[in-house]
């Protein structure tokens, strides 16, 4: 993130809060459907029609409709691009186990962010066959971890909404769902962000990098609380180890959030 556009991104306010309306879900996932289909990943993914309202098809009991559209296979983690013949969605069968995030200027989607919860579909990067993880990590499949997962800001711009869905996803998870533990499979660009000096994270990898989503991804283990401390220590990422923890807000006085 430059000078430059860090100062352009605090030209407007921003709005970041779980998603609970249909509205909201949509414009996440055409941001998440969107930077997929950038990154070419949607070459190759099947393509669904519904004749369905998408409001039905996101808040539907997913055994239910998973019976009447066949729309997804359990012995595989990818999603579906779905039509309703007005828009197209990249849609995973993880959407009825998530807690969605969405960061907006109150017109345009800019930001999104999820945490996948343990159900009886599991974790993606736990169930994923192409991800593997090393033996001294296997026992973080029977902990109380949730997964973060489909972070991203529309096409770089504002980039500290990055840092305020951090914060919103970190504080709901501590705070709201007793979580504090995550599970991600994370683009290596992005990885090597939040390990350098700009957010010190030293996050840790369990496995080797993989193609997944359409770029090189590591999977690594998140311990929320020795993360931030991590970041705390260090004079160049202090600043944002106190924003997420909620102890300063200078410098992001543009991002509200709602919890």
């Amino acid at each position: 993130m430059t000078h430059d556009n860090l100062a352009n991104s605090k030209k407007s306010k921003f709005l970041l809060k779980k998603a609970t309306s249909i509205e909201e879900h949509i414009a996440r996932y055409l941001l998440v459907t969107q930077k997929y289909s950038q990154k070419g990943y949607l070459k190759g993914i099947k393509k669904i029609q519904i004749h369905k309202k998408f409001e039905n098809l996101l808040f539907e009991n997913y055994i239910n409709l998973n019976n009447e559209l066949d729309l997804f296979d359990d012995s595989t983690n990818e999603g579906k691009l779905i039509s309703d013949g007005f828009i197209e969605l990249f849609i995973d069968k993880y959407h009825w186990n998530s807690t969605c995030f969405l960061a907006s200027d109150g017109s345009n989607a800019f930001g999104s962010a999820r945490l996948i919860t343990k159900d009886s579909l599991g974790l993606p990067t736990f169930n994923d066959p192409g991800i593997l993880i090393s033996d001294e990590f296997g026992y973080l499949c029977q902990e109380n971890c949730a997964e973060f997962s489909q972070f991203v800001v529309k096409n770089g711009e504002c980039a500290h909404i990055s840092i305020g869905l951090l914060k919103l996803a970190f504080q709901f998870s501590t705070s709201v769902m007793n979580i504090k533990k995550w599970i991600a499979t994370i683009d290596n660009s992005v990885l090597m962000f939040l390990n350098s000096r700009y957010f010190n994270f030293n996050l840790t990898a369990i496995g080797p990098c993989v193609y997944y989503l359409g770029s090189e991804c590591t999977p690594v283990y998140i311990d929320l609380e020795r993360t931030l401390e991590n970041s705390a220590r260090q004079q160049s990422s202090r600043a944002i180890a106190e924003y997420i923890l909620d102890n300063n807000s200078d410098g992001f006085e543009d991002l509200e959030i709602e919890y």
